[in-house]
């Protein structure tokens, strides 16, 4: 082989600014004492490269840490961070928009406006959620004894339905029914899904 013949090639990025090891970082003294210019070699055909490569990953790092413009694969890792428990299949755009909303979900589970919120997110159906006995007795309306009763189960007092405004698919109702368990409280329950 001689003298400066190169071995192969190699990929390597565009170079996207004029940052030269030899010329910004190596102090004066060591660049007048290079008498030989194996130090200049050095640099610029071992060290320089591989600089290069990472002040291209510095450069496109705004691309990784952005969920607007992340790959998919980044924004899976982002939602596995967050810890998505949502077991649904997604599109692109629908990760990006749960990555930036997740932490509010989290803020707003065991709320009705927070379980409409994610159904309207997820399943994309304006839903409401009304307690199971909404025909309970309101004071200074109604007379006791008629068409109101006191008290009665637990289970009823803490029930809940989730009133959907359009027919659902099955996938769709499965889908409603899991995030009701999911976003409710604890110690409530969902009685049935009702459908126009």
């Amino acid at each position: 082989m001689a003298d400066g013949e190169l071995l192969f090639d190699a990929f390597a990025h565009p170079r996207d600014r004029d940052f030269r090891l030899w010329d910004v970082a190596l102090p004066e003294i060591h660049r007048t004492r290079d008498d030989t210019g194996d130090l200049l070699s050095f640099l610029d055909e071992v060290i320089q490269p591989i600089l290069n490569e990472w002040l291209v990953y510095v450069d496109h790092w705004s691309d990784i840490i952005d969920p607007g413009v992340a790959p998919e694969g980044v924004l899976d890792r982002m939602l596995a961070d967050l810890g998505n428990p949502f077991p649904f299949v997604m599109t692109v755009a629908q990760k990006r928009a749960l990555v930036q909303t997740l932490v509010d979900i989290y803020r707003k589970i065991g709320t009705a406006a927070g379980l409409e919120a994610a159904i309207r997110f997820f399943v994309r159906i304006e839903a409401t959620v009304i307690p199971h006995l909404s025909d309970a007795w309101e004071i200074g309306i109604d007379e006791l004894g008629v068409g109101t009763y006191l008290g009665g189960d637990t289970l009823n007092l803490y029930s809940f339905d989730v009133e959907v405004a359009e027919t659902l698919t099955a996938d769709e109702l499965v889908s409603v029914t899991w995030l009701s368990e999911y976003m409710k409280p604890s110690h409530e329950h969902l009685i049935s899904v009702l459908q126009p």
